[in-house]
């Protein structure tokens, strides 16, 4: 079919549709499809199968798609298994059945939340049948083979830790035979009436594996985790210091992954989400396996005097996830525990990880908006998302938050805590990531979603009104009267020289119906009328990654891209509103050079107002949204084009600056700025600068925008 599709689109549609008419015919009353004809006992292979097929024609066969689903997620056993069919090993029944379940959108919150625990359950039992040479077999304790490896790999590429996938992806390059294949033992596709061994099976789930292992796709000669290590604290600083180059020290005393540049996997891993850092090569990457390898990079970076950056998920604006020395990549540590209403986060869990997991156990959190976002990042530097106005920004979940300081110590951190502890976790409620010590995990309270609407929204106006949206979204979104229930934010940008228009777009709790009213206020505010309106319900897990704005997946497209920020403190008046249409306006002809240039102005107020500016770190509690000025390009474009783009940025914030005064968002750092102590962290900074000289005098962590002692 895929063939078909490629060469001949008539043929591949009459295919389709004498296929899909076949299969409808054939579904049993239980939503399950037989082995082989009509009236045979339904089978999860076929019907897996049969799911896979139908999805690209989801909205004729809603009503079918949902009975398969419910055959497939009724066919899972308690241990995250599923019935193993024609196939022979675990994973590939779990691969199967998991590619089915996500095929097709979920029609609705509690369906999709059924599909993230089943998900949930089978990730777990591959991590914890997952045999010390990084492989599986057929079954649990059986030897590991090259098939059932890699049909294990795309599940935890998609959904678990990347760690694993690492061990993984090294286990199968150890097997590639001498003339570049695979080989496993014959019949592993399962026992038929007929020889369907076909050797090239073993290559092709190979190569799909080692494909969808993306970053971080460690290969490493290390394949036998290391011995526990004991609880003794770590080591002082009287410890005999490491050469600087002397890596292999710092090796052996991890049980997780550190790749140098020789290292095939070097090259892709080193890389950040923004293609401008593209020329930073670090001496080493670690990926941590616990807190404790955690604590032996901490302390290997201050003995050697390596300089030492922290990522989580790789989208620092300004680059300050990577750097010369030693990179500490948390994403390894993307563990998550929720129930009981907390949540217990890993510092390297993403977006869409945490709202599947949410979901999954009826709760919900505002955290960032982004599906490939690493939550310690966002969550640290305060944290909008699709709910900040009915729920405040991350930090104020926050609960707990695990931390390793610059003396190596592991701490666990409230706001109750003593000796100093307190005041570090008021620092860490919005005062930044990477200042204060490396997070590894965080403790959040959650939200109850479990009698909870979602309503997704888009509204649009001519290009010519762009002034008067913007004045009249500021004006509405300050608004008392306006819910908390709604949160939005303004957004125009220009694709390669044609004009975008300006976009309001955003996220309710609630139900349409209830939501029609509150965007008839904000066309009032606005006061020109509107091109087009779009009301969709939603599930919590679409609503809180805004996938009609960043899409649905777990990769993100790699670009380059700078951006400048201001908070806006208050509705703007005619003049400012006017200074950022004229902006918009210059940046629509950009032709010819491929990229976008714009604004997004996000939502403040409503609950984030509901503390004073000093109880957290975060300081802009009564402004009404924080507008990021963007701008993006590839690695193609001419350096002309880039430069121009460049000013493009400077212009604008340095026109807005009279309207808007100083004030930035720490999590959109901007390298560029020079007061951005003030602009970042306003009154709050003086007691930021307390904290850091008693958690980090020697400021080991440290990059050109990190608070000072």
């Amino acid at each position: 079919m895929e063939f078909l599709q490629a060469t001949d689109p008539g043929r591949y549609r009459e295919a389709l549709d004498g296929a899909t008419t076949y299969l409808t015919g054939v579904a049993g009353p239980d939503g399950g499809f037989p082995t082989w004809v009509r009236g045979d006992p339904p089978d999860l292979d076929m019907t897996a199968g049969a799911v896979l097929a139908l999805a690209p024609r989801a909205a004729r066969h809603g009503r079918l798609l949902a009975g398969a689903l419910e055959f497939v997620l009724n066919a899972q056993q308690t241990d995250g298994t599923f019935e193993r069919s024609w196939t022979v090993s675990e994973s590939s029944a779990i691969l199967r059945a998991l590619d089915a379940l996500h095929a097709v959108p979920a029609a609705d919150a509690g369906l999709a939340a059924r599909i993230a625990a089943a998900t949930a359950r089978s990730v777990a039992r591959l991590l914890d049948t997952q045999n010390p040479d990084g492989g599986w077999g057929h079954l649990p304790e059986d030897d590991s083979d090259v098939l059932s490896t890699a049909q294990a790999v795309p599940v935890l590429a998609r959904h678990g830790d990347p760690l694993s996938v690492s061990r993984a992806v090294a286990y199968l390059l150890r097997q590639q035979d001498a003339d570049g294949g695979f080989t496993s033992p014959p019949d592993q596709v399962g026992p038929r009436p007929l020889p369907f061994d076909y050797p090239v099976l073993t290559d092709i789930h190979a190569l799909s594996a080692l494909r969808s292992a993306r970053v971080p796709a460690v290969v490493t000669d290390r394949t036998v985790p290391g011995p526990p290590r004991s609880s003794s604290p770590p080591r002082s600083s009287g410890a005999a210091t490491p050469s600087p180059t002397n890596w292999s020290a710092l090796e052996a005393g991890l049980r997780g992954v550190l790749l140098r540049p020789e290292q095939a996997a070097y090259e892709q891993a080193r890389l950040l989400v923004n293609q401008r850092f593209d020329h930073v090569r670090p001496q080493a990457i670690a990926y941590p396996a616990d807190v404790h390898d955690v604590v032996e990079c901490v302390h290997f970076a201050r003995t050697s005097r390596v300089p030492l950056a922290l990522r989580s998920g790789g989208h620092s604006y300004a680059g300050y996830s990577t750097g010369p020395g030693l990179v500490l990549d948390t994403s390894s540590l993307n563990s998550v525990m929720v129930g009981g209403g907390r949540a217990l986060l890993g510092a390297g869990v993403k977006g869409l990880q945490a709202h599947q997991a949410l979901a999954a156990a009826g709760a919900g959190l505002p955290l960032g908006r982004c599906p490939t976002i690493g939550l310690a990042g966002v969550t640290l530097g305060g944290g909008l998302s699709a709910f900040t106005r009915a729920w405040g920004l991350a930090c104020d979940h926050l609960r707990e938050v695990e931390i390793v300081t610059a003396d190596g110590r592991v701490r666990r951190v409230r706001a109750d805590s003593p000796s100093g502890g307190g005041d570090l976790f008021w620092a860490l409620c919005g005062g930044g990531g990477g200042n204060y010590g490396a997070v590894t995990a965080m403790e959040f309270a959650t939200e109850d979603i479990r009698d909870l609407s979602c309503t997704r929204f888009l509204v649009s106006w001519p290009t010519t009104d762009t002034a008067a949206v913007i004045r009249g979204w500021t004006l509405w979104n300050a608004d008392p009267a306006t819910p908390r229930a709604v949160t939005c934010a303004f957004e125009q940008l220009s694709d390669s020289g044609a004009p975008g228009v300006p976009t309001v777009t955003g996220t309710f709790l609630g139900a349409p119906g209830a939501l029609e009213p509150v965007l008839d206020h904000l066309a009032a505010a606005v006061g020109r009328a509107e091109t087009g309106r779009v009301v969709v319900p939603c599930d919590y897990t679409r609503a809180a990654c805004e996938a009609d704005r960043w899409g649905g997946g777990t990769l993100g497209a790699r670009v380059a891209f700078a951006a400048k920020s201001h908070i806006v403190r208050e509705p703007l008046g005619p003049a400012a509103a006017a200074g950022m249409a004229a902006a918009l306006e210059q940046a629509h002809r950009f032709t010819g050079v491929g990229g976008a240039s714009g604004l997004l102005i996000d939502a403040l107020g409503g609950a984030v107002g509901d503390r004073l500016p000093g109880a957290t770190a975060f300081p802009h509690r009564t402004a009404v949204g924080v507008v990021q000025y963007h701008s993006y390009w590839h690695e193609f474009t001419d350096p002309a084009h880039v430069d121009r783009r460049l000013d493009w940025l400077r212009d604008v914030h340095a026109t807005m600056r009279p309207h808007l005064g100083t004030g930035g968002y720490t999590n959109g750092m901007d390298p560029e700025l020079t007061d951005w102590q003030e602009a970042y962290h306003g009154d709050n900074y003086p007691r930021m600068q307390r904290v850091k000289a008693a958690c980090d005098p020697g400021e080991l962590f440290t990059f050109p925008q990190a608070v000072g002692r």
